[in-house]
């Protein structure tokens, strides 16, 4: 008996960044999960080439991304002629900026501002700097990475420090480098 389209698909290869949609992904059925310790978009195109056979040109990958998503990974797959269909299978979606404004002097209340307002995607971009320009006056602005703080210059406004590597340990090492120094004129390059 020949395997339906969906039990097939099932058994397609997911590979994701980090592994925090695997149990999503396990939850919906899907069996092989890979990928779950690349850091980005680069390092998740390497790991989708290694594991694909000899003959590349025949691999054939979805594409599953935002309306924000940038164009490496299908650019790093399409270069070692690998197929790649791009479908957008989500919209990104900002809060109201009154609505996080009010969220963050609810947290603050009656404490001082924070050393600094940490970046995480260029979708956080507008709320951030209205944070920074409301409640959190002062406040350094650090990136998660170069994409990010490239997304903060394009807005006109500053970064004070970009994670190294996009981890927590990555953030928290730039967070660090800010107490280390005077707040002075914020890097015009990312």
């Amino acid at each position: 008996m020949k395997p339906d389209f969906a039990e097939l698909c099932l058994k397609t290869p997911i590979y994701t960044l980090g592994n925090k949609s695997h149990p999503s992904l396990q939850q919906a059925g899907f069996v092989q999960l890979e990928g779950g310790k690349t850091l980005n978009a680069q390092s998740l195109a390497q790991s989708i080439l290694e594991s694909l056979p000899e003959a590349a040109a025949a691999a054939s990958v979805t594409f599953l991304h935002g309306d924000k998503a940038l164009d490496t990974l299908p650019a790093a797959l399409r270069e070692q002629q690998c197929q790649v269909r791009c479908i957008q299978a989500y919209t990104s979606r900002c809060l109201d900026a009154k609505d996080v404004e009010t969220t963050a002097r609810s947290h603050l209340s009656g404490q001082s501002a924070p050393l600094a307002v940490v970046v995480f995607s260029p979708s956080g971009v507008p709320s951030a700097q209205h944070l920074c320009s409301t409640v959190c006056v002062g406040a350094r602005i650090i990136t998660i990475g170069k994409t990010t703080a490239a997304a903060v210059l394009d807005s006109g406004g500053c970064v004070d420090a970009v994670a190294e590597t996009p981890s927590p340990q990555g953030v928290v090492a730039a967070l660090n480098s800010c107490r280390l120094r005077p707040l002075v004129e914020c890097h015009t390059s990312p």
